[in-house]
């Protein structure tokens, strides 16, 4: 199990984000920023029904910020994003391995650089 809260980092802003939920292999956390911007981190894994089958594995991670502006006094909605990865094995027991060099590969492509490309829709 993860710990009851994990700690981020955003825009420079170290953020506590504290266990909402365990239910199975499902963990939610939720924490705010200083300017009250809130954070929701999910983790989740999927497995094979059938213990050594050739079915898929695979664990979720997604982080999603919404993001708070004030409006006549009143703090509203302005927008939502999220990010998400999923480490996936498609052969029996998970390749931790494997999986992790190209978890690793996927982060050191996706410098800043790269990221705003992407959001640029380049491809």
């Amino acid at each position: 199990m993860l710990d009851n809260s994990i700690s981020i980092t955003y825009d420079s802003e170290a953020i506590t984000l504290n266990r909402m939920n365990q239910d199975g292999y499902t963990g939610s956390f939720f924490g705010r920023d200083a300017a009250g911007n809130e954070y929701m981190l999910e983790v989740k894994h999927e497995f094979p029904k059938k213990p050594g089958s050739t079915g898929v594995e695979q664990h979720l991670v997604k982080l999603t910020r919404r993001n708070f502006t004030t409006v006549d006094g009143v703090l509203t909605l302005a927008n939502e994003s999220s990010v998400h990865e999923v480490l996936k094995t498609t052969v029996g027991a998970q390749v931790t391995d494997g999986v992790q060099d190209l978890h690793e590969a996927l982060q050191g492509y996706l410098v800043s650089g790269e990221v705003l490309k992407i959001l640029a829709r380049r491809s």
